[in-house]
């Protein structure tokens, strides 16, 4: 069940770091350690950039699949 939700969804499992790791940068910046807070979200943004450029890309390829099925099934 996760393992086809994660094949659909290619940048899932970076969204879900960029998360943790915004959590984690918070939790350390409330601890008094703003550098490594700083480092965390640095980390996060990344995870959240790979994770939305994944999601278009396998949006664009689903957009494709179902219009080559579309066409397949005599359907504009």
């Amino acid at each position: 069940m996760l393992q086809d939700f994660v094949k659909e969804n290619w940048g899932s499992p970076f969204i879900v770091a960029f998360m943790v790791l915004l959590a984690g940068a918070a939790f350390l910046l409330y601890a008094g350690l703003p550098y490594q807070a700083n480092t965390i979200a640095s980390y996060a943004f990344c995870a959240i950039v790979v994770g939305f450029v994944l999601q278009f890309v396998g949006f664009l390829r689903q957009k494709k699949v179902e219009a080559s099925l579309g066409s397949i099934n005599g359907r504009s």
